[in-house]
């Protein structure tokens, strides 16, 4: 790994998100939380993981650290705000930061020859 610090952002923002949304969207009462948790669970977090992995793949290459880690930082939020029938949103966001990963690498793999004017080296 050649930026561990990148992951250990990268997962700090995860597991605060995880963990604050849902608490975000306590004021908005029984039927609002309803729509926030959904729109959370189905927006917000895909749209984290999939950042966020792009980040930890163009830092970081390849790696499986940060899905695995997105998949162990849900496990508290499930037990804390949600039901066990949520589990197959932790594969969801898995599946989500390993494509985030991937299409990092994917760029830091091309770009990797340029100069930060875009001509090559």
């Amino acid at each position: 790994m050649k930026n561990p610090k990148t992951l250990v952002d990268c997962c700090i923002i995860t597991l605060t998100a995880f963990l604050a949304v849902p608490i975000i969207g306590i004021p908005f009462g029984r039927d609002g939380i309803l729509a926030f948790t959904s729109f959370s669970l189905f927006i917000i977090f895909p749209i984290l993981c999939l950042g966020c992995g792009i980040v930890c793949g163009r830092k970081n290459g390849l790696q499986l650290y940060y899905p695995v880690m997105v998949g162990f930082l849900f496990l508290p939020s499930i037990f804390l705000f949600y039901s066990i029938g949520f589990w197959p949103f932790i594969v969801v966001y898995i599946l989500v930061a390993f494509i985030g990963v991937a299409i990092g690498h994917f760029v830091q793999k091309n770009t990797s020859g340029r100069h930060s004017n875009g001509r090559l080296r």
